[in-house]
C-alpha cells in the first residue's frame, strides 16, 4: 500500500507554523502510518525565521516519513542574488530579492555566529532541489505549468513563477495528473488568501502564512487523484 501523501504550502519563514503543522500531521496519523510529505517551496522571506526553516527541512524527518522539498520562486531569487555570473544580473536579483522579503531572510542569519557559512550551506542545498515531483497520480510543483506544453516541455521559469496563465487554464490540463501547488495566495479566482483553492484539476495550498499565521497542508489519497481528503491549518498570529 502506498503511503498517504501530505503537501504543505508556502511557509515563508514561519518556523512556528511549520512546527505546529508537523504536530498536526503527527496527530492525524491512522495506526502509526507513514506519510510522504511534499514541501511546495517558498520556505524563506517575509517571516522571521527563514534560516531556521531551511535548517529544519534540510535535516529531514525525525521519524520514518519521507520528505520531498521543491524549490520556490523565493529560493530562486536568493540563489540568483548570490550566484548570477553577470554582475548586473546579480545586483538586479539582490534588489528584487531583498525587496520581496529577502531583507527578513538576511536578518534571520544574524542568529548564527557563522552566518556566511550558513548561507553558503543553504545555497548549496537549494540548488539541488527539484522543480517538480511526479507520483502515479499527482504532480507537485511550486507555481504551476505553462498551458499548451507537455510535462516534458515545461521550462524552469514557468514551474517556479507562473500565475494567471496557469490558474485560468483548466481545459489545457485535461488528461494530466492532479496538480498540487502553492505560490499564489490570492487572485481573482481565490479572493480569500487564508483559504486553500480546491478544484477538480488542481489544489492551491498557499494561504499567506507569513501574513496571517495560517499555514495549510492537504492530505491526499495516493491511489485516487483529486482534492485533499483532509485539510490541516495552523491558527497562529
Amino acid at each position: 500500500m502506498n503511503n498517504r501523501i501530505v503537501a504543505i504550502g508556502d511557509i515563508h519563514g514561519r518556523l512556528d507554523c511549520l512546527n505546529e503543522m508537523l504536530k498536526m500531521i503527527d496527530a492525524s496519523r491512522i495506526d502509526n502510518e507513514k506519510f510522504d510529505i511534499y514541501f511546495l517551496g517558498d520556505y524563506i522571506d517575509r517571516g522571521p525565521d527563514s534560516a531556521q526553516v531551511l535548517d529544519m527541512i534540510m535535516a529531514g524527518p525525525q521519524n520514518e516519513d519521507r520528505w520531498f522539498p521543491i524549490i520556490g520562486n523565493h529560493e530562486d531569487m536568493m540563489i540568483k542574488a548570490y550566484t548570477s555570473a553577470d554582475e548586473r544580473d546579480r545586483y538586479k536579483w539582490q534588489y528584487n530579492w531583498q525587496n520581496n522579503g529577502g531583507d527578513a531572510a538576511l536578518l534571520s542569519y544574524e542568529d548564527f555566529s557563522n552566518k556566511n557559512d550558513k548561507i553558503k550551506a543553504h545555497l548549496e542545498w537549494l540548488v539541488t532541489l527539484p522543480l517538480c515531483y511526479e507520483t502515479d497520480n499527482y504532480l507537485f510543483v511550486h507555481a504551476g505549468f505553462m498551458p499548451g506544453y507537455s510535462l516534458d516541455e515545461q521550462d524552469d521559469e514557468s514551474m517556479v513563477w507562473i500565475r494567471d496563465r496557469f490558474l485560468k487554464a483548466e481545459n489545457d490540463f485535461a488528461g494530466w495528473k492532479y496538480i498540487v501547488h502553492g505560490h499564489t495566495p490570492q487572485w481573482a479566482g481565490k479572493p480569500k488568501f487564508s483559504e486553500p483553492e480546491l478544484l477538480s484539476w488542481r489544489t492551491n495550498l498557499d494561504t499567506a502564512a507569513f501574513h496571517c499565521g495560517i499555514l495549510t497542508a492537504g492530505i491526499f489519497d495516493p491511489n485516487n487523484p483529486g482534492p485533499p481528503v483532509q485539510i490541516l491549518q495552523t491558527e497562529l498570529l
